[in-house]
Formats: C-alpha cells, sequence, structure tokens
C-alpha cells in the first residue's frame, strides 16, 4: 500500500528558502512557481532527460547509488546533500510514488519547472536547475498546495499554547503594530516570553539589511553598487551566489534580494563586508539588546564556530568582545573546503549558545521599520519588494495586502517572523523561535502553527 507523502518532507522542501545558515535540502534552487502559462517554454533536452532520470529513479525503494549520484548531481549540491542523506529524502519520496508528470516548463537559465502527482494524488512542483556540465546543481520538490493542520488552533492563544509545548526554548508573539516618527509599537494580543531573546537562525539577515539601507541613505552605497565574490566572503548554501565563479559580481540589490528571498548566505556575507561589520553591529533597528549580537557574525563564521572543536567553541563563548573578535580573525583563515559541514546537518550544535539572537518582539520591530523605511525615505523603495518577494507560507485565503516574512533554520532550531497589511492599512506582526539544543526535531508543526498564527491575526 503507498503512503502518502510524508508531511516532515514537503514542508522542509517548500520552506526551503527560508533556511538558516545550514545547506538547505535545495542548495541552488530558489522557491519555485507552479507552472504557469506565462513559463511554457520547452524545457532544454538536458534538463528533462534528468527529470525523466529522477522520476524514474523514485521507485520504492528508490534505485539509487553512490557512483550514479555523482553522476548526476553537481559537487557543489552533493557537497551540501550527502549521498545518505540524499537517498533517506528519496525513499521518503519514493513512498508516495509513482509519480505522474502532468507539465513541464523550461526556464532561461535551462532548467525546468514540472508538475508531478503522487499516488495519493497530491499535486507537487518540481524544480530542477544545472551547472555548466549538465549534472543537476539544484532539484526541489514542493507541494503544489502548501500542507495544513489537520486540526487548526481556534484563537491565538491556542496557537501559542501549543507552540510553547513543542521544544524547552520557545518565545512568541502576536501583536498589533503602530509605526510612527521612526519608532513601532507592538502591542501583544498573546504571546510567550515575547519580550526573551532567544536563536533566530536567518532572521538575523534583516539586521544587515537594515544596515544596507542606513549605508544607502548615508550615500556610503547605493544598491547598482557591484560586489565581487572573492574566496574569502564565499559561504555554503543556503543560496546560488556559492556556485558563480570567483571574481563575478553582484550588484548590491540582487545581493540584499538574494539575501531576504531565499536566505543566501554567500550574499550575506557580501553585504556585511559592504557595509563593514561595525555598521551591522550598530544598526540593529529595535533591537532591545544589541550586545548580545557582537561580534556580529557572517554566515561563514558561524560555519566555522559550529563545525570547530568543542574547546574552541567553549573559549569563545567564554571570551570578552575583543577576544572574540581575535577568534573570528583567526577562523577567517580557514579554507571553505575545510570546514566539515556534515557535522552540522545532523544532531543540533548549541543553537541556544553558538546563534544571532532576538525576541520574538525585537523580529516584529525591525519587520516594521524597515517596511516604514521603505514607504517614507527616498532611495529605500527597493526594501519593501525585497521584505514582500517570500510570505514564507501562503496567504491562500487573500487575508493580507502586505506580507514581508523571513525565517531561519538550522537542527534544533525554527523561527518564523511576519509582518502583514489587510486592506484597510492595519498592521499586525507574528514571530516565534522553537528551539531544542539536544534534538533535531520535526519542524512541520511549528511552522504550520505560526503559520495558523499569523492569519489568525485578522480575527479582530
Amino acid at each position: 500500500m503507498r503512503r502518502s507523502l510524508p508531511p516532515t518532507v514537503v514542508l522542509c522542501l517548500l520552506l526551503a528558502a527560508c533556511s538558516g545558515g545550514e545547506p538547505s535540502a535545495s542548495p541552488a534552487v530558489t522557491e519555485s512557481p507552479a507552472v504557469t502559462e506565462e513559463a511554457t517554454a520547452a524545457p532544454d533536452a538536458t534538463a528533462r532527460a534528468q527529470l525523466d532520470w529522477v522520476l524514474s529513479m523514485l521507485e520504492d525503494p528508490p534505485v539509487l547509488d553512490e557512483a550514479t549520484y555523482t553522476d548526476r548531481f553537481a559537487d557543489a549540491f552533493r557537497e551540501a546533500v550527502p549521498f545518505d542523506q540524499f537517498a533517506e529524502t528519496s525513499e521518503q519520496l519514493a513512498a508516495a510514488g509513482p509519480f505522474t508528470l502532468t507539465s513541464t516548463a523550461g526556464d532561461a537559465g535551462g532548467g525546468l519547472t514540472a508538475e508531478v502527482v503522487a499516488a495519493d494524488g497530491t499535486a507537487l512542483v518540481v524544480s530542477l536547475t544545472l551547472a555548466d556540465d549538465g549534472r543537476m546543481d539544484g532539484l526541489l520538490f514542493q507541494p503544489a498546495e502548501p500542507p495544513e493542520l489537520e486540526d487548526p488552533p481556534a484563537d491565538l492563544d491556542e496557537a501559542v499554547d501549543r507552540l510553547a509545548a513543542l521544544g524547552p526554548e520557545v518565545a512568541v508573539v502576536a501583536a498589533d503594530v503602530a509605526v510612527s516618527g521612526g519608532q513601532a509599537t507592538v502591542t501583544p494580543r498573546a504571546g510567550h516570553r515575547a519580550e526573551e531573546p532567544i536563536g533566530i537562525g536567518s532572521a538575523f539577515k534583516l539586521y544587515v539589511l537594515a544596515a544596507v539601507a542606513d549605508a544607502i541613505t548615508t550615500g556610503d552605497l547605493a544598491w547598482e553598487d557591484q560586489l565581487p565574490i572573492t574566496a574569502d566572503v564565499r559561504s555554503l548554501p543556503s543560496g546560488v551566489l556559492q556556485d558563480r565563479p570567483l571574481g563575478a559580481v553582484v550588484t548590491v540589490q540582487e545581493a540584499a534580494e538574494l539575501m531576504i528571498g531565499i536566505s543566501d548566505n554567500t550574499a550575506t556575507d557580501l553585504l556585511i563586508r559592504a557595509v563593514g561589520r561595525e555598521r551591522v553591529e550598530t544598526t540593529q533597528l529595535g533591537h532591545d539588546q544589541p550586545a548580545l549580537n557582537m561580534p556580529f557574525l557572517t554566515t561563514r563564521e558561524l560555519f566555522a564556530l559550529k563545525t570547530a572543536e568543542v574547546t574552541l567553541q567553549d573559549r569563545y563563548l567564554a571570551a570578552d568582545l575583543g577576544e572574540r573578535r581575535e577568534i573570528l580573525a583567526d577562523l577567517a583563515e580557514v579554507d571553505l573546503e575545510d570546514i566539515p559541514i556534515e557535522a552540522f546537518l545532523g544532531a543540533p550544535v548549541r543553537p541556544d549558545e553558538l546563534e544571532w539572537f532576538a525576541s520574538p518582539t525585537d523580529l516584529v520591530e525591525i519587520l516594521a521599520l524597515l517596511l516604514q523605511q521603505a514607504r517614507t525615505v527616498p532611495g529605500l523603495e527597493p526594501v519593501e519588494a525585497i521584505l514582500t518577494e517570500n510570505p514564507g507560507y501562503p496567504d491562500t485565503e487573500g487575508r493580507w495586502t502586505t506580507i514581508a516574512f523571513k525565517g531561519g533554520s538550522e537542527p534544533g532550531l525554527i523561527t518564523m517572523a511576519w509582518l502583514v497589511e489587510d486592506a484597510a492599512g492595519d498592521i499586525h506582526g507574528f514571530a516565534g523561535s522553537v528551539v531544542d539544543p539536544t534534538t533535531a526535531f520535526d519542524p512541520g508543526e511549528a511552522i504550520l502553527l505560526m503559520a495558523a498564527g499569523r492569519d489568525l491575526l485578522a480575527d479582530g
């Protein structure tokens, strides 16, 4: 008997674009739309052949060996997704097969987007991209329709209570928001430890965006400025810039779009280098305790710390600010290829200690302040499009006219933060983090409960 597609798989792939500093299951793919009438170009023959292979491979059990995996997938993909991890995910996907291909469309980059239907009738969108040699450097399965809770919460208090029970460290806020004169007022309607700082994963990138906005306002940076990708700033997935050749350039605006839209780590580190670490440290908009993020880590530094010897991690945590900066300077000498990222893909690595930190209220406030800047400060107009490109979770009922979002995740941590606006112009915020330092929990229920909480804000 065939099983339905496991919720863990579809949720992780659906939300790959909000992953934190860690590699996602789709290291070179953005969150992809369903096939549309506007995207009907015939797919590249190589991409179509790779898709045919993927679908034939997904038998039950999958027909896959490591040599074939090497032949089919580019080095960057295999570095981020080791064979054993890919085989496990493939086995879960195969349990929902066989898959029937219903439509395909090519894209300008030579990849394709397709729609397939699982044995239980679940429609999935498959996005596939190719490296220059024709091997796949990105493969993403996501549901054509978003997953939903079987028992959604009836109100905000229930949503918060159920979230608070999911882990040993949980902080949540659901609030009404007013912004005026560069100040944001966050009025909670429900919450749990709403003012307490907690690990936030890639949601920290909002503070990098704030520093970029500040640098543009002062004239120290411009959206069209070009940033070169160099060996010392290249990071690990999620993202796409890590796969571009050294010396390639990206504009500040493209880097900011990739940093927020698909949580591109190399884009993030490029922007931190462009504005300077100290500027990010002093431009943590709305943060109640900015010293918690000093020194302000780059994604590459966090990878290096997470995979370092425990004695070095302990020394860093016990050090003062000056000593921490010295440790980071030493870690900058570590080649990217020498960071054993597989050590970061299983059990949690101190997500309650080696992290970026903010309270849920802090996250709502920075989203509100950034959106206000985008609407009131000349030259910062692109910020609104950057914040709203990825909604984090679909608004299937059309409750909101604006959805600003940033999330973050790694083993043992999931963060989601939204600012939403309705047709009347009322603004609300929902942000939460679940952290478990000992268990790489399934984030699915937390994601769906937070999405439900966001939409319950529409109920008065």
